[in-house]
């Protein structure tokens, strides 16, 4: 009998630790599946980055004068900074562009800054008057209708998108921040866009091709 008993009882402890097993498994393959889908999502972005192709897009400038990015086929390069007058991220930037106009601007390089803010909700940007609070020494064009800044897929104020002329297209090389210090110029140490640049005009291989930008949500007109 007490062979017997410690046979049933070894069941039930071999059973127990069969159980609390397959609920340790469950509970692995559930984190693994989320862990996979974490990564998947956090790779998104940086897919679609990937794939993003444009033709052609043309925007006015606070002088009247049409920027054409077909204009810009035979260059290295076509810098666009998604950016506007009322975000504090924005404006904190606003010199380090100048900043890196004047690096590349001996360069195949070429440089244009698209105000998407609807002015009905920042007279600072308004088409006229933006210009005065972000003097930039390169073309700043107006996409009013904001349908430049969700063809590029634009997300962030400020948000820069490198694009490589190939052919008849321009294909997307780096999307993201600037550098890595959002709120001061004095704490950079990543120089995303100009490292890109760099690269570029050395026919290399981009390294880094998309970080997440930091800086105001994007506001869509009539949402």
């Amino acid at each position: 009998m007490i062979h017997i008993a410690y046979i049933q009882e070894n069941a039930e402890i071999q059973d127990t630790t069969t159980q609390l097993t397959v609920k340790h498994m469950k509970r692995k393959m559930i984190f693994g599946v989320a862990a996979l889908a974490f990564f998947v999502l956090a790779l998104a972005p940086y897919s679609q980055a990937q794939q993003l192709k444009i033709d052609d897009f043309i925007l006015t400038d606070t002088q009247g004068q049409q920027f054409h990015l077909a204009d810009h086929a035979e260059q290295k390069a076509v810098v666009v900074f998604m950016t506007s007058s009322n975000c504090v991220f924005a404006t904190k930037y606003e010199d380090r562009i100048k900043e890196l106009y004047e690096a590349n601007q001996s360069t195949d390089i070429s440089l244009v800054a698209i105000n998407y803010k609807d002015h009905s909700n920042s007279t600072r940007d308004e088409v006229k008057v933006m210009r005065q609070y972000a003097p930039f020494p390169f073309p700043y064009v107006k996409d009013e209708a904001q349908i430049v800044a969700k063809l590029l897929g634009a997300e962030t104020n400020p948000e820069v998108f490198i694009l490589l002329p190939m052919g008849t297209t321009f294909e997307l090389a780096y999307r993201g921040q600037i550098d890595d210090s959002p709120l001061s110029s004095t704490r950079i140490k990543e120089a995303y866009v100009q490292k890109a640049l760099d690269a570029i005009l050395e026919d290399s291989d981009v390294q880094t091709t998309f970080t997440e930008a930091k800086g105001c949500p994007i506001r869509w007109k009539n949402q």
